[in-house]
């Protein structure tokens, strides 16, 4: 069996969600399934990243985070570990190709900065049959959110990102406005982010990960809508918002 997984944005969140997603993937041990992800980000890796960010050499993030899974990450036999493809795209996600890394999609992991690329994923997963969208942001400097979008069978099972409780996607702007100082961030400061906040970002976007992965009819009902972290007072909290 085959999965396709689409992370889309590999910065300081996507970054440690690229990191722990192979692991994360092996722990399930589903044996016979490989797996192909995705890479996307148009962005570029810079030195003054470097005391948020991982990465072996300045260049496109898509690229530079392909070589060094590639290298890391070492399937065989005796360890079991199951295979995966790692393809780098570098590009950030607009109307004209948003399709193409959600539909035929398992999984979207969406770690982007802005909300209008949270209501463009959002809303192609809307037209999709089966999919889920997991979304983390860091809200504040101590402070971040996960959302969870799932489809099965064309019925929603959480809430969409561009819900009537998030109108700050549902109302983002059509433009993309690139660069620090949009207006369209989750209230994060142009780049004034915590190491630990984006890890602890990624480290729920995986819990969330290995429940939809591993879940079973019953459980499904009892998804949350959303995760909110606060890791001044070391506090994480599920959150539904739909009525059920």
């Amino acid at each position: 069996m085959a999965r396709t997984i689409s992370l889309i944005g590999l910065g300081g969140i996507g970054g440690a969600v690229a990191r722990a997603l192979p692991l994360t993937l092996a722990w399930l041990n589903q044996v016979g399934t490989r797996y192909v992800v995705n890479l996307v980000d148009g962005d570029t890796f810079e030195p003054h990243n470097a005391h948020r960010q991982i990465f072996h050499r300045a260049g496109p993030k898509a690229t530079v985070t392909a070589e060094a899974l590639g290298r890391d990450y070492q399937p065989d036999s005796q360890n079991r570990l199951p295979p995966i493809s790692f393809r780098p795209f570098v590009e950030y996600v607009t109307a004209q190709n948003v399709a193409s890394f959600v539909i035929g999609t398992d999984v979207v992991l969406l770690a982007v900065d802005d909300h209008h690329p949270r209501r463009l994923v959002s809303e192609c997963a809307a037209g999709q049959s089966d999919v889920v969208v997991i979304s983390g942001s860091n809200n504040q400097l101590t402070s971040g959110t996960v959302q969870l979008y799932a489809r099965s069978r064309g019925r929603d099972v959480t809430l969409p990102l561009h819900n009537e409780h998030h109108p700050e996607i549902a109302d983002a702007g059509r433009q993309w406005l690139f660069g620090p100082g949009c207006d369209m961030q989750f209230g994060a400061v142009g780049n004034e982010q915590l190491y630990v906040v984006n890890n602890r970002v990624a480290a729920t976007m995986m819990e969330l990960l290995h429940m939809v992965l591993t879940a079973d009819s019953k459980t499904v009902a009892s998804w949350p809508d959303e995760v909110r972290l606060d890791t001044a007072h070391l506090a994480q909290r599920a959150v539904t918002l739909r009525q059920i």
